[in-house]
């Protein structure tokens, strides 16, 4: 017998404390290898369900309407693929699997294990167990999902009553039913699992395993109390949502409708702007309105269910709280709408402000009328207020059996208008007030008739100068300005650094890792502090041997796609545009941006613009083009100058080109477009690259049947990489 004190050359163990290490280690390898197999094998077993119910729709389908749903034939071909492509790595697991549970045994037998094929066997059965109760997941998560399309699609059925949503509601209902027979032999196949490994006894009858997915009178799944209360929170949540988007529409139809009609009454004419705006509001609510009866008829449903699950569950005296419940929601809406009205009133006040300082500036009648339709608006929507605040205190005391409840300081707060019309606190005019002040920005503004300057920090950038970056107007509407950082107060600890956070500087293996495939959208454009958008404007290339104008100093924001629908927003430098859209097109892009933003910015200065929450995507159509004009711009220079410049701001300095750049092998400058003697009226290059563009993707999305207005990200990027193989061909014919 072999000696196991002994210890193996080459390592300072014993034998046995070697087998014991080899057996440890194997079983760490059986365990990876046991996780992978029945992560593929669940995932295996989704695409295979999947595909297996989009063939049975599209045949379905098919029989029942005479023609094949085009949307679902695509799912289902897709999903085909889907199954194809993870066999290859099941088999691989299996594979690896088999070799591990090997490795084991012998590591085992090594350490002077015996009765290994009990073990084994015992193994084995567990890994089936673990795979069936995956299987019964997953089929509890597909009925779970099934349930909510199919509900879906008989709420909206009751409303349209069109064939084709009949023949989607009886696929659905097939589909729920086979499934709860499928969830029905997952348990059984458990239940035989657990016989076996309990020596042929019957075990016991968890309560998970007890479990029926009941479908209700209606035809819909229903759940346990706790499901059937999750979904009616979930539903509560979507109405209370929908019924505050519908609110904010609804009031701003009313309100732009109210001022054509008083402008037109003051001025004799309609202001074709805000005419526009009414007529986009109106169809924006009618828009809604079908979302909102589809959230109604979910709640109530959610309502009943949830009533039915607490009855089944032995509650009593349910019309109570069935009705406390409601009086719950009507007080969540209605403070909703407060909530609502009260944004609209800062943002008036704030429109009324910019109005009546441009009037004292300018003194036209049209400005004259917009201030008095904006003072009335600001009244309107006090006494709006006013009437949220009374119908939550019904509402309160309907919930306190009659008794008026304690005045909460937010219902009391009063929504004041100064002599000016200008929303202010009561004590603003008390705030930091010293006779022996005599000059500061603030006050300075205030006796030049402006008001207080509303800005907010985006972020700074140490260097000589130090730059800050400021924001003014809302998300939809902001305007950005680089700005000397000696002007404002930075907090170092709290406000962004934004040469820390550039996704356009990030390299692995000297490549860079954010370009086209990242689907950059340029958010905004931080221009000088006197704002002027000429001073971004294209510096077209001049001869070797001369100097080159120094492009201005500015900052892009940029929102960068990362996949799974999740984004980066940052700050980036000149260069990142060009090397990106090419040296011409990405000055163009910045340019055409800065354009667009401060057109949106003037339009909400004079109130002809609304303020949302919604974060802008303030990207021209050209700069989508994704192709470099200039010969120098390549996603792979490792070499780029921004590397060497702590700023990034390199491509804003001026230079000297001379003719030792060229005889360094690069190839010969090319005329810019529009560089040639025109003989007429030239088109500029962003205009052809966006027209031959569009006509492109007009053909693209019919041709893949794409609605283009409803693109997925996806779909942007597979168009972008055509749209980049047309322009290599194009580029290869010249």
């Amino acid at each position: 017998m072999e000696d196991t004190s002994k210890k193996r050359k080459g390592t300072n163990m014993t034998i046995s404390e070697q087998n014991a290490k080899n057996e440890k280690d194997a079983e760490d390898d059986l365990e990876v290898a046991k996780g992978n197999r029945l992560d593929l094998r669940n995932e295996a077993e989704k695409r295979k369900r999947l595909y297996t119910t989009l063939k049975g729709e599209v045949a379905e389908f098919l029989e029942e309407t005479g023609e094949e749903p085009t949307n679902i034939a695509k799912e289902r071909d897709a999903a085909k693929k889907a199954v194809n492509g993870i066999k290859t790595e099941l088999n691989e697991a299996e594979e690896t699997y088999s070799k591990a549970v090997e490795n084991y045994k012998k590591a085992r037998e090594n350490n002077g294990a015996d009765d290994l094929a009990v073990e084994v066997q015992w193994e084995s059965l567990r890994d089936d167990l673990d795979i069936a109760e995956g299987n019964l997941a997953i089929l509890r998560e597909y009925l779970a999902e099934t349930k909510t399309v199919h509900g879906n699609l008989a709420a909206r059925y009751k409303a349209e009553k069109t064939p084709e949503l009949k023949s989607e509601v009886k696929i659905q209902q097939k589909r729920i039913e086979i499934t709860k027979e499928d969830i029905q032999k997952a348990k059984n196949e458990i239940r035989e699992i657990k016989i076996s490994q309990n020596n042929g006894e019957l075990p016991d009858k968890s309560d998970d395993e007890d479990a029926d997915e009941n479908l209700g009178d209606d035809g819909l799944f229903v759940n346990n109390e706790k499901d059937a209360k999750d979904d009616l929170e979930v539903a509560k949540g979507n109405r209370l949502d929908l019924r505050n988007e519908a609110e904010k529409r609804k009031r701003l139809y009313t309100t732009l409708k109210g001022e054509v009609a008083e402008f037109l009454e003051e001025t004799g004419k309609e202001p074709t702007n805000i005419a526009k705006e009414r007529d986009a509001a109106k169809k924006a609510v009618k828009a809604i309105k079908t979302e909102l009866n589809e959230a109604e008829e979910k709640y109530s449903t959610a309502v009943k269910n949830y009533k039915k699950a607490r009855e089944n569950n032995g509650a009593v005296d349910l019309a109570v709280e069935v009705q406390e419940e409601r009086l719950q929601d009507d007080l969540d809406i209605a403070e909703g709408n407060l909530a609502i009205l009260r944004e609209y009133l800062a943002e008036t006040k704030t429109v009324h402000g910019n109005l009546a300082a441009r009037y004292k500036a300018e003194k036209t009648p049209e400005l004259k009328t917009e201030v008095k339709i904006q003072k009335k608006r600001l009244e309107v929507t006090k006494e709006d207020i006013e009437k949220a605040k009374n119908e939550i205190r019904d509402l309160k005391m309907k919930r306190n059996d009659g008794e008026m409840p304690d005045r909460s300081d937010d219902e009391d707060a009063d929504e004041n208008l100064d002599n000016d019309g200008l929303f202010v606190s009561e004590d603003e005019g008390e705030e930091d007030i010293d006779p022996e002040d005599i000059w500061s920005p603030a006050l300075a503004r205030k006796r030049a008739g402006l008001g207080r300057d509303v800005f907010r920090i985006e972020g700074f950038r140490d260097g000589r100068p130090a730059k800050v970056i400021t924001g003014r107007g809302p998300p939809n509407a902001s305007s950005f300005r680089l700005e000397n950082e000696s002007d404002y107060a930075v907090d170092r600890e709290t406000d962004i650094d934004i040469t820390k956070n550039r996704k356009g500087d990030e390299k692995i293996g000297g490549k860079w890792q954010f370009g086209k495939q990242n689907l950059p959208v340029i958010q905004g454009i931080a221009l000088p502090p006197g704002g002027s958008v000429e001073s971004v404007m294209p510096i077209p290339k001049v001869p070797y041997g001369t100097f080159q104008q120094r492009a201005t100093p500015t900052a892009i924001k940029v929102k960068w796609w990362l996949g799974d629908n999740s984004y980066a927003k940052c700050w980036e430098t000149r260069s990142t545009i060009r090397r990106v859209f090419g040296r011409v097109q990405g000055d163009i892009a910045i340019y055409e941006a800065a354009k667009f933003q401060e057109k949106r910015y003037g339009e909400w200065l004079s109130g002809h613009r609304g303020n949302t929450g919604r974060s802008p995507s303030a990207q021209p159509r050209s700069s989508q083009v994704h192709f470099d004009i200039s010969d120098d711009d390549s996603d792979d220079d490792s070499n780029d100058d921004s590397d060497d410049d702590s700023d990034g701001d390199n491509d804003d300095k001026p230079q000297k080109v001379g003719k030792t750049k060229k005889k360094q092998g690069e190839p010969k400058i090319k005329k810019e477009p529009g560089e040639e003697e025109p003989t007429g009226t030239a088109q500029k290059p962003a205009e052809t690259a966006m027209n031959a563009m569009q006509i492109f993707e007009a053909r693209w999305c019919k041709r893949n049947n794409i609605d283009p207005a409803k693109m997925s990200m996806e779909d942007d990027y597979q168009f972008t990489k055509d749209w980049e193989a047309i322009l290599k061909a194009e580029a290869g014919r010249r």
